[in-house]
């Protein structure tokens, strides 16, 4: 697998993932991107509870038999990508800003009663979540278009998610898996 792919993905048996999910009304949990490759290793970025990371594909996602995942090609400039994915690299180990998850959940309140609030701003704007850093990667390779209507930090995984199957030509599924059930 090359890099600068987004990926959605779901991990079985887990809470937090089942709590965001459920709060975001997602199939997906989670968000992330492919970046370049570290000692011939597939390696992704990621907002997780342990802050913004590096991580293995191969070890946390292919070879994780809880975790479900599509893996989407981003046809964009390979030199748009490069420079997002450098400049996403400077929120590496920033703690994971659970605040904003309060947020979420307003917003899926709100939704229950025939409100949607994506367009305002998340009350707490101090750190990144997944779906946050994939927007930035998104929109540091010259597609802020895309995020139109969303408030600052206001993109959940089904937001970015609903994004890129919306858009085939620029983004193409590549890989897929689904865990047992």
């Amino acid at each position: 697998m090359d890099y600068g792919y987004i990926a959605f993905s779901y991990t079985k048996n887990e809470l937090t993932a089942k709590l965001i999910a459920k709060i975001t009304q997602s199939k997906w949990s989670h968000s992330f991107i492919i970046v370049p490759p570290m000692l011939g290793k597939e390696m992704v970025m990621e907002a997780a509870s342990n802050g913004i990371s590096m991580a293995t594909f191969q070890e946390n996602y292919r070879d994780n038999p809880n975790e479900s995942y599509e893996v989407y090609r981003f046809n964009a400039p390979q030199g748009k990508i490069d420079k997002s994915i450098l400049n996403c690299m400077e929120k590496l180990e920033r703690p994971y800003p659970y605040m904003e998850l309060l947020w979420f959940v307003w917003r899926r309140i709100n939704k229950v009663f025939g409100r949607d609030i994506k367009n305002q701003n998340n009350w707490f704007t101090n750190g990144v979540v997944c779906s946050g850093l994939v927007r930035k990667f998104i929109e540091g390779s010259g597609f802020k278009k895309l995020f139109k209507g969303f408030g600052i930090d206001a993109v959940a995984p089904e937001d970015a998610y609903e994004i890129v199957i919306a858009n085939p030509k620029l983004f193409e599924l590549i890989e897929k898996k689904i865990s047992d059930e």
